[in-house]
């Protein structure tokens, strides 16, 4: 599996990025996580992600993280990418890799559905 399908697989929600961003600004795990759960959250965020005004973004691929749950942010994003010199004239699959070199979060269905 290639790094970004993987990344496409974690649940970005408002909750869960606050939960990222909060870790890390403090270094503190969300509490209702178990032993197992503390670990995998840390191995998975503690290196690549970085807070830069505010907005979670994952560092090696320079990709911004948007809300999966945060239709407004998603739309405004898609709507953006698609006004954009390179959305024109792109058919769904092509869309939503352009989507992919800039965000995270974005599903391929938000784009069909877009």
């Amino acid at each position: 599996m290639t790094v970004l399908s993987k990344l496409q697989q974690y649940n970005f929600t408002q909750e869960n990025i606050n939960h990222i961003i909060n870790y890390l600004k403090t270094k503190t795990v969300p509490p209702k996580l178990n032993t197992r759960q503390r670990k995998a959250f840390v191995e998975k965020f503690d290196k690549d992600f970085v807070v830069e005004k505010g907005m979670l973004f994952y560092k090696p691929l320079d990709l911004m993280v948007v809300p999966s749950d945060n239709e407004k942010i998603k739309n405004k994003v898609l709507q953006q990418v698609y006004k954009s010199p390179q959305g024109l004239g792109k058919g769904q699959n092509n869309f939503h890799q352009l989507v992919l070199q800039k965000y995270l979060g974005i599903k391929r269905k938000d784009v069909i559905q877009f």
